[in-house]
């Protein structure tokens, strides 16, 4: 799995269960549980959408 290369974790157990859910989901998943595990709570390093994605995203004003 390129995310568990992503964060430099070369030996680990892991057991997912895809209930048909989409890959980003589960990327996102498993980055969620690697911070969890090491209680990093701030400071994300959260990527940037690529300007392909950002030009879809579009936020409602109230």
């Amino acid at each position: 799995m390129n995310t568990l290369h992503d964060l430099n974790i070369k030996n680990a157990k892991v057991n997912i269960t895809d209930r048909e859910a989409l890959e980003c989901t589960i990327k996102e998943r498993v980055e969620a549980a690697y911070y969890r595990s090491i209680d990093q709570t701030i400071n994300f390093p959260w990527r940037i959408p690529s300007k392909r994605l950002r030009g879809t995203i579009q936020h409602k004003s109230r």
